[in-house]
């Protein structure tokens, strides 16, 4: 009786309102919530937004369009919780081809963390207007001390501004009016705040209540130099980001000029003691999330060349991805990011996004099951970015991001990279388009 109940409402929406449909047969369904896979013989989506799953669909419902998968695995568009878009060397067809590139292999949204905010809004803009094909993206500006506004990408980003003045790359003193900051950093189109470096623990116990008095998120490095992790989430932070940060939480004296964070004493300080253990834990209990980026410390060691070098000594990626293990059996929900998305080579411009790295090293070195590190490409990446309410997960009234696979993530979590196609909001990306 609800089965016929539900299908009599899809049947009068149709009559009632020219619809655009699409109808998904025949796959096995990995949704994002953690729940085992299942197999589904009918998704169907309507406007961009999934409907729900079916064994039956009545011939009346009418289908703009219908594909049979043949066993083919559903899993969320993937989400990447860490780039840097208006970072990118190149003009706006360039920018436009990697946002595309991006989508074909699977990413559907990311999380920026701050950039030049009139780039990402023009962005945007053009891919809500369908100008071009891309991922939903979510942006931050970005909060620091005064001494960190000489770095060259902070400046680029802010041209046309005195260092530290722009409304989406502000420099905080000691007595600024922290909730007029955060009120012209949304007024920008950002949805978070990024709390960056040379920020004490007076100051991020400050800024984070008033980026939630504005409605902003707030995502920060693991250390700001001189502020620790344990500052940060004792503020009430929402994402950390970078393992390898993480070592600054057990030494004595943090610095307090943020380069420091290029030379972490990461061979003086065991992952597994105390110190880190009582912070996941507390990470755990307050409900914050860790955006791991392991392939950026991955890439730096062992694919010399592919990403400009950030000075990090050889044991980094080893003492981030320990670290990441341990967060993760304490229950500290992980965000897949990469620092990256994606190649800038000529030569590697058909490569797939940095991703599909990230899910295999946390599967390899951090302890994740393929399972579990979807989990954190789609549903709690899409709470890092702020986006879980309406992706992340496939369940009706969702918006539909999916890609579908030819082999079983589950069992190989590389199986992510054999992409058969994208479905943007409903869109069907085709990899041959």
């Amino acid at each position: 009786m609800r089965l016929a109940g539900l299908l009599l409402s899809f049947l009068l929406l149709a009559q009632s309102a020219p619809a655009q449909t699409l109808l998904l047969r025949d796959a096995i369904l990995i949704d994002g919530t953690g729940a085992p896979a299942r197999h589904i013989e009918n998704m169907l989506i309507e406007n961009g937004r999934i409907t729900g799953f079916f064994d039956v669909i009545l011939e009346e419902v009418p289908f703009d369009r219908e594909i049979d998968l043949k066993g083919a695995w559903i899993i969320p568009g993937l989400i990447d919780a860490h780039v840097h878009l208006s970072g990118f060397d190149g003009d706006r067809r360039e920018m436009q081809d990697r946002l595309e590139r991006a989508l074909r292999g699977g990413v559907t949204a990311v999380r920026d963390m701050a950039g030049d905010a009139r780039v990402l809004k023009d962005t945007v803009d053009g891919l809500r207007q369908g100008d071009y094909l891309g991922p939903e993206i979510v942006y931050s500006g970005l909060v620091g001390g005064p001494d960190m506004f000489d770095d060259p990408r902070v400046l680029e980003a802010s041209q046309g501004y005195e260092a530290g003045t722009a409304p989406w790359l502000r420099a905080y003193h000691a007595g600024d009016d922290a909730d007029r900051i955060m009120e012209e950093i949304k007024h920008t189109g950002a949805r978070a705040v990024k709390l960056y470096g040379n920020l004490n623990p007076e100051a991020v116990r400050i800024l984070i209540p008033a980026a939630r008095r504005a409605g902003l998120m707030t995502w920060a490095h693991a250390t700001t130099f001189p502020a620790r992790p344990s500052d940060l989430v004792e503020a009430g932070v929402d994402v950390l980001s970078h393992s390898a940060y993480f070592v600054w939480q057990a030494v004595l004296d943090v610095p307090d000029d943020y380069n420091a964070r290029k030379n972490g004493p990461y061979s003086e300080y065991d992952p597994d003691s105390e110190n880190y253990r009582m912070l996941v834990a507390r990470m755990a209990q307050d409900k914050v999330l860790l955006d791991a980026t392991l392939f950026v410390y991955y890439a730096y060691e062992k694919e010399s060349g592919s990403l400009p070098a950030v000075g990090s000594t050889d044991t980094a990626f080893g003492w981030a991805a320990a670290f990441t293990a341990l967060a993760h059996e304490a229950g500290v929900r992980i965000a897949t990011g990469t620092d990256a998305l994606l190649s800038e080579k000529k030569q590697e411009q058909d490569a797939l996004p940095y991703l599909h790295s990230e899910l295999e090293l946390l599967v390899r070195h951090a302890g994740l099951t393929p399972l579990e590190a979807l989990v954190a490409a789609t549903r709690n990446s899409a709470e890092a970015a702020g986006l879980l309410e309406e992706h992340g997960t496939l369940e009706a009234g969702k918006i539909a991001d999916l890609v579908v696979l030819n082999a079983d993530p589950l069992r190989d979590i590389r199986a992510t990279r054999d992409i058969r196609l994208v479905i943007r909001a409903g869109q069907v990306v085709e990899p041959d388009e």
